[in-house]
């Protein structure tokens, strides 16, 4: 979608069928991502996130969940780098807290995927959401 034309502004005009397009468009993206939602999501840090960053939201996620899974012997050990650790415990903290959008947020460092992050034996914690 570009931006909008400005000629064409009345009723059924271009600038009106894109800003129809965007409110459903929206309305569905927040439908498609709500708690209540039957999709499966999971949270992980951004790849532009800075190890101080990282290493915040470890302690942050962590302080609240159980964060073993991610220590030497555990699954999720290796790879052992902050970005891997800390997409796991966000996760996990995403996962325990409902699933919510803002469960991912983390200072804007966090990313909620479709896709499954798992690998090897390293599992992504999925839990379902509840209706509400």
């Amino acid at each position: 979608m570009g931006t909008p034309r400005t000629s064409g502004v009345g009723q059924g005009g271009v600038y009106t069928r894109w800003i129809k397009n965007m409110v459903k468009f929206q309305s569905s993206t927040l439908f498609c991502c709500s708690s209540t939602s039957a999709l499966k999501t999971w949270c992980v840090a951004k790849p532009s996130t800075n190890e101080i960053a990282l290493e915040d939201n470890i302690e942050f996620a962590c302080a609240t969940v159980k964060c073993k899974v991610i220590e030497r012997g555990h699954p999720c050990f290796f790879p052992n780098t902050l970005i891997s650790h800390a997409s796991v415990v966000m996760n996990l903290y995403y996962q325990v807290h409902g699933r919510n959008y803002w469960n991912c947020n983390f200072t804007n460092s966090g990313l909620t995927t479709f896709t499954d992050p798992s690998y090897n034996n390293c599992k992504y914690m999925l839990r379902k959401s509840t209706s509400f």
